[in-house]
């Protein structure tokens, strides 16, 4: 969650592993703004390690490139 209202920013980013019936798992990235409908994007994994893997990869890459203050 990030807010600033000098900026007018209220917004949101969230990220859940969920395991499929098929042995698989689910990344389930969610985002937009506090208040609003956000956008949702489900990428399926063959298994839980590497949805991890996916989910640690892409909080390294928003940490470092869009968020410089948080390192």
């Amino acid at each position: 969650r990030r807010k600033d209202p000098t900026q007018n920013m209220n917004r949101f980013y969230r990220m859940v592993i969920q395991r499929d019936l098929f042995g698989g798992a689910d990344l389930i990235r969610e985002w937009g703004r506090i208040g609003m409908s956000g956008k949702v994007r489900i990428d399926h994994h063959p298994d839980e390690g590497r949805a991890v893997d996916a989910l640690i990869e892409l909080m390294d890459l928003y940490i470092s490139e869009f968020n410089p203050e948080f390192i």
